[in-house]
Protein backbone atom coordinates (compact mmCIF):
# COMPACT_ATOMS: atom_id res chain seq x y z
CA UNK A 1 0.00 0.00 0.00
CA UNK A 2 1.04 3.72 -0.44
CA UNK A 3 0.69 6.12 2.60
CA UNK A 4 -0.06 10.22 2.21
CA UNK A 5 0.29 12.20 5.40
CA UNK A 6 -1.25 15.26 6.03
CA UNK A 7 -0.12 18.02 8.18
CA UNK A 8 -1.23 21.49 8.52
CA UNK A 9 2.35 22.50 9.09
CA UNK A 10 5.17 21.36 7.17
CA UNK A 11 7.58 22.53 9.70
CA UNK A 12 6.32 21.01 12.99
CA UNK A 13 4.32 18.23 11.04
CA UNK A 14 1.02 18.95 12.40
CA UNK A 15 -1.41 16.12 11.35
CA UNK A 16 -4.20 17.46 9.82
CA UNK A 17 -7.08 14.88 11.06
CA UNK A 18 -10.08 17.14 10.15
CA UNK A 19 -8.32 17.72 7.02
CA UNK A 20 -7.85 13.71 6.38
CA UNK A 21 -11.74 12.77 7.19
CA UNK A 22 -13.10 15.22 5.13
CA UNK A 23 -10.88 14.06 1.89
CA UNK A 24 -12.11 10.68 2.36
CA UNK A 25 -14.99 11.23 2.62
CA UNK A 26 -15.16 13.82 -0.72
CA UNK A 27 -13.04 10.59 -2.51
CA UNK A 28 -15.56 8.05 -1.22
CA UNK A 29 -18.40 10.42 -3.16
CA UNK A 30 -16.27 10.31 -6.17
CA UNK A 31 -15.56 6.55 -5.66
CA UNK A 32 -12.39 5.83 -4.26
CA UNK A 33 -12.40 4.05 -1.26
CA UNK A 34 -9.33 4.95 1.11
CA UNK A 35 -9.02 4.72 5.16
CA UNK A 36 -6.97 6.30 7.63
CA UNK A 37 -4.46 5.31 9.62
CA UNK A 38 -1.62 6.31 12.18
CA UNK A 39 -1.87 7.19 15.72
CA UNK A 40 -3.54 10.99 14.89
CA UNK A 41 -5.55 9.47 11.88
CA UNK A 42 -3.96 11.63 9.88
CA UNK A 43 -2.39 9.30 7.23
CA UNK A 44 -3.81 8.28 4.24
CA UNK A 45 -3.44 4.51 3.46
CA UNK A 46 -4.03 3.89 -0.47
CA UNK A 47 -4.62 0.28 -1.44
CA UNK A 48 -4.94 -0.35 -5.10
CA UNK A 49 -5.70 -3.21 -6.80
CA UNK A 50 -2.48 -5.77 -7.97
CA UNK A 51 -3.33 -4.87 -11.56
CA UNK A 52 -3.60 -0.91 -11.54
CA UNK A 53 -4.02 0.25 -15.08
CA UNK A 54 -2.57 3.87 -15.60
CA UNK A 55 -5.91 5.73 -16.62
CA UNK A 56 -7.05 4.39 -13.06
CA UNK A 57 -3.76 5.77 -11.79
CA UNK A 58 -4.95 9.03 -13.33
CA UNK A 59 -8.02 8.90 -12.49
CA UNK A 60 -6.84 8.73 -8.69
CA UNK A 61 -4.31 11.27 -9.25
CA UNK A 62 -6.41 14.13 -10.80
CA UNK A 63 -9.73 13.29 -8.19
CA UNK A 64 -7.22 13.77 -5.59
CA UNK A 65 -6.23 16.58 -7.13
CA UNK A 66 -9.28 18.30 -7.41
CA UNK A 67 -10.26 17.36 -3.77
CA UNK A 68 -7.34 18.98 -2.32
CA UNK A 69 -7.87 21.96 -4.22
CA UNK A 70 -11.66 22.16 -3.04
CA UNK A 71 -11.01 21.90 0.82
Amino acid sequence: FLALELVTDRDRRTPATDLARTVINALRHQGILTSTIGRERNVLKLRSPMTLHKREADFFLSTLDDVLQRV
